[in-house]
Parts: C-alpha cells; sequence; structure tokens
C-alpha cells in the first residue's frame, strides 16, 4: 500500500483549517496596522493622497516645541511614499509653505527649525533618502 500525506479522518479540513486561521491573522494583523495609521496621518490621508496643503493642515496642529510632536513629524516624514516626499520636500523647501502657515518671521524661523530637528530625525532612522538631505540642507540654511 502506498503511504500517503494525509492523516486518516483529517486530510482535507485540516488544510482548509490552517488557510482559514491563516488568513484570519493576516487580516487581523493589517486592521492593526490600519488604526496604528491615525498616529501619524489625518483620517482622510487615509483614503485620499497626501498633498503638501495636508501637510500643512497637519503641522498647524503641532506643537513642535514638543519632542513627542518633532517624533510624529519625523515619523510622517518617513512613511510618506517615494513621490509624495518628493512633492513635500519641495513643497517645503520653496518660500511660500512657512509663509502660508504663519505671517510671522519668527514663528516661520520656529516652524523651520521643528522641521529641521524632525528631518534630522528621519534621516537618523533611514540615512538613505537623499530628498531629505537635500530639505535638512535646505532648512539649515535659512
Amino acid at each position: 500500500m502506498a503511504a500517503t500525506n494525509k492523516v486518516p479522518g483529517f486530510g482535507r479540513p485540516i488544510s482548509a483549517l490552517g488557510l482559514l486561521l491563516i488568513a484570519v491573522i493576516v487580516a487581523g494583523g493589517g486592521a492593526w496596522q490600519l488604526a496604528g495609521l491615525e498616529r501619524t496621518h489625518l483620517k482622510q490621508e487615509i483614503l485620499y493622497p497626501v498633498t503638501p496643503r495636508y501637510l500643512q493642515a497637519w503641522l498647524k496642529t503641532l506643537d513642535l516645541d514638543d519632542p513627542a510632536s518633532v517624533d510624529l513629524l519625523a515619523d510622517r516624514i518617513a512613511l510618506m511614499s517615494l513621490p509624495q516626499r518628493r512633492d513635500a520636500v519641495i513643497a517645503m523647501s520653496g518660500s511660500s509653505f512657512f509663509a502660508e502657515l504663519e505671517p510671522k518671521f519668527t514663528q516661520q524661523r520656529t516652524l523651520k527649525t521643528g522641521a529641521l530637528k524632525a528631518v534630522l530625525s528621519a534621516l537618523a532612522e533611514a540615512p538613505l533618502l537623499g530628498d531629505l538631505w537635500f530639505l535638512a540642507a535646505h532648512l539649515r540654511g535659512q
């Protein structure tokens, strides 16, 4: 009699049950990750693409004197997709990005300093992001 890999009485139901268990674990992990996005993303950003305007709106809610807010901004910058980060870097290196956030020069300087700290923190975690090196040099030069 030929040997088979089936356990008597449990052949197909065990593999189907195993696949179901894996699907439940993967779906649960995905739901957990989706719930964690609210820490660094606005709710509308989860469904829609991130633009520099959304980044400005998010920056207005942060207190960049607080180290936790700087860490949130660093996480947000590091988690952006490449095209989103490129657009954000181009916008943040422009003269109107921070001027639209705060008309006072001293407040703009505070925002730029906080943004620089966040960019340097993001670079400490991911040093191969060349666009962030450009933004850090630009913000430091300001």
